[in-house]
Formats: structure tokens, sequence, C-alpha cells
């Protein structure tokens, strides 16, 4: 039976290219990972959208599929509305709720920030995982680090354990509200949860989170992954669920200026700027890549100024540059 159910509201990187609109029992493509729903990619020899020959499909990351289920859709025979899980067994003229009391009820409402479309508006958003492409590559830095959020300005050590609190799922039309997130910003932590769930299991283990602190600067030592890790795995289970990384960032919120003397702007573009050279994304400079940085933004004329430099800012002698150690110099340059 046809289904005439279309989503509303949607990030355009949950939008099947054929359809146009949100995944439906979706599939990823192999080798090119991009992902469409399973009835229109039936019968494809290749991708629609990079032309490469299909070898293989598989399931999607099971975070995404799990966005995929909420999306918000409505039936254009009936005018019912509820979300793309639900719709799977929609029949027009059958009398449902759209959403159960249970799911009303464990949804609680937060303030959206300024930058949050009304929910339901008809036309997806881009951000910062158009960069993905098939999810194998971390999202666009200038919209990331840009965003004018508190989450990305981490501290250089581990904070305490948090007080008690309830984990909230990303659930219902708008999950970005939940967290007091603009669609955009929420659309790009996704985006980096998924890149760094190497095994597509949906959840992320320790060495896992391990990359990921490192990367957003919240962790520096394994003593601090540790702590961390401990703060942010609320069910003690071993393994970090997305709402319970959403959740732990609505409640740790640090400040650049405390932390570094730096502004939100300031702090903002020396992340990018870090991120932008460190090719391989493990959240460290190598020296070639920190000579080519400094080379970049005039700090230097030559290499072997960059190389004294390099050894200068590397405090813990190990090689490398972390960011925190970027953005202890960068402040001292201000």
């Amino acid at each position: 039976m046809a289904n005439f159910c279309v989503g509303e509201g949607f990030s355009e990187e949950l939008t099947c290219a054929v359809c146009l609109d949100s995944w439906k029992d979706p599939i990823e493509l192999a080798p090119c990972g991009h992902i469409f729903c399973r009835a229109c990619a039936e019968g494809l020899r290749e991708c629609p959208v990079c032309r490469e020959p299909i070898s293989s499909t598989k399931a999607p990351n099971r975070t995404l599929v799990n966005i995929a289920k909420q999306i918000q859709v409505k039936c254009s025979q009936c005018g019912w509305r509820g979300t793309r899980e639900k719709s799977m067994s929609h029949e027009c003229g059958r009398p449902e709720s759209s959403l159960s009391a249970s799911q009303t009820a464990a949804a609680p409402s937060a303030p959206a920030t300024s930058s949050s479309p009304p929910c339901g508006s008809g036309a997806p958003e881009s951000s910062g995982c158009a960069a993905y492409g098939g999810y194998n590559a971390p999202p666009d830095l200038d919209d990331f680090c840009t965003s004018d959020s508190r989450v990305h300005a981490a501290a250089p050590q581990a904070q305490p354990p948090q007080a008690s609190y309830q984990v909230i799922e990303p659930t219902g039309p708008c999950p970005w509200t939940l967290y007091g997130l603009g669609q955009s910003e929420y659309d790009q932590i996704v985006s980096l949860f998924v890149f760094f769930d190497d095994d597509d299991s949906g959840t992320l283990d320790r060495n896992e989170v391990a990359r990921l602190a490192r990367w957003l600067n919240f962790a520096n030592t394994p003593q601090d992954v540790k702590r961390i890790f401990e703060d942010m795995d609320r069910d003690h289970s071993g393994r970090l669920s997305l709402g319970e990384f959403l959740t732990w960032l609505r409640h740790n919120k640090p400040n650049p200026q405390a932390l570094y003397g730096l502004t939100q702007s300031q702090y903002n573009t020396i992340m990018m700027q870090f991120h932008m050279h460190d090719t391989d994304q493990d959240g460290r400079l190598e020296m070639d890549e920190f000579t080519r940085l400094v080379r970049n933004l005039g700090e230097v004329r030559d290499v072997a100024t960059a190389q004294h430099l390099f050894r200068m800012i590397d405090r813990d002698r190990n090689g490398s540059i972390s960011l925190h150690e970027f953005l202890t110099f960068r402040a001292g340059k201000g």
C-alpha cells in the first residue's frame, strides 16, 4: 500500500536523493556511504548521488536511523500527523494518535535558541553535516566553530561529577529544543557523534569518547577522559548514547573567558584554525601540520622558526600539540 506521509521540518542530511523525502526504511550503499529509502534504492546499480557502482548495502548507523524514525510527517491524503516510524503502519481513515501519551509526558519542553527555526517548517535546513556525504568525514568546521554556542568552549580539565540529572533522549519534532540548542547546532553535534562512532553501534565506547573529547577540548589526559566518561555514562553501561552525550552537554557549559581569557568569537576562530590543519582529525597537530598553520597565519617567516616554536609549545614533549596547548599559545599571543 502506498505511503502518502511526507516529512516536515527535517534536515537535508536525512533526505533521500531519489524521492526527496525523509528516509523510509533507510539503507546505506557501499562503498560510497550514501543513504536512501530501501524502496528507492531497489534495482540501482550505481549511486544516484556520486555515480559510484554499488557493491553492497548495509544498515546505516543506528543513531541516524533512530533520528529519521522520529521525524514528523503528515499524510497528504487524510491530514494525519505522527512520526515517520508510526507512518509506516498508517492507513488513511484509521484513527491513530500521532504521539503516545508516554512520549508526550517524557519530552520536557525547553526554550529554543534564536537560531532554531519554527517546528514543522516545510523546508529542510542545511547544516554542518553537509560535509559528510556518506557520513565518513567531520562536519563543516566553519559552521561548527562560528556558531554562537557555549558547549564548544570546553575546559582543559574534566569537570567534577555533576549533580544527578535525568537523561533526555532526542524525541519529538524539534529535539534540539530539549537541550537548548538550535537545529543547525544540534545537527552538527549529532554529526560529530556519528563520526566518532567507528563501529556504527549507535553508541560510543571509552576509546571513541576519548577521541571525541580531545577533538572538542573536553579532556586531554587519560585521567580526564576516565572522569568525563564516568560522568557522561549515566546508566553505567560502558557505552555512551546520543541522549547521554547531549544531556551532558546541556549541563556542562564552560566559559572560554574564564579558561583562556578569550571571547567566544576568538575561541571559535582558534578552534577553526586548529581543526582545519589537523588533517587526520586526531585532536593533535604534528610538526608539519603546525608549521603549515603558523606560516599560513604569518606568525613565522621560515620552517626553522616554526619548528622552534613547535618545541616551545609542546610542553609535555610528546611530539605533538594538543588543542589545549594551541589555545594556551594563541591566548598568550593576544
